[in-house]
């Protein structure tokens, strides 16, 4: 599987249900998607079955329910939406999701002082800092089954820009 396909983006607006305006804007943001995946089907000529598209939107909404059950707040989702722009999950089990973010060069360049070249340092230390949910911290990371951390390092450095000269390569597109 890779990286593009384990990350998924979490699109958290409009879940409150009792709300009209909220409904509103939920089919407004569902009918832009549709056109999206229209636009995007016929530039590259790939068809997709409805059957597919349902479940990528059920896969959404149950990610969605797990982390409103975990207690995740849409206060705390917006605060960190508006201050780093797109949040990402990873679910490593159906009921252990982990939300994050990429990290700023700003906090790149303070995680790598701080590390001093202790590669374990500075994985432990970005997931403190681009992990939002759960929030780490050294006990925690401690607690993740062995390869976990190292995994939501790989995920968080591909969110933050870090891919291979090849990958991104072969997502240039002349215009």
């Amino acid at each position: 599987m890779s990286v593009e396909e384990a990350v998924e983006t979490v699109n958290l607006e409009g879940l409150d249900p009792e709300s009209s305006e909220l409904e509103k804007k939920l089919a407004a943001k569902r009918a832009e998607k549709e056109k999206k995946l229209k636009e995007l089907k016929e530039a590259t000529a790939e068809e997709e079955t409805e059957e597919e598209l349902e479940e990528e939107e059920s896969d959404v909404d149950e990610i969605v329910r797990v982390l409103k059950g975990q207690g995740l707040t849409m206060e705390r989702i917006e605060q960190v939406k508006d201050a780093f722009g797109t949040l990402y999950s990873f679910p490593f089990t159906a009921e252990k999701i982990f939300v994050f973010r990429s990290i700023l060069k700003k906090e790149w360049d303070s995680l790598l002082e701080l590390a001093e070249g202790d590669e374990e340092v500075l994985a432990s230390e970005a997931l403190k800092v681009a992990v939002i949910f759960p929030a780490l911290t050294d006990k925690g990371i401690n607690k993740l089954p062995a390869g976990v951390p190292s995994l939501l390092f790989n995920l968080i450095t591909t969110a933050s820009g870090f891919v291979s000269i090849d990958q991104a390569i072969a997502l240039v597109r002349q215009i």
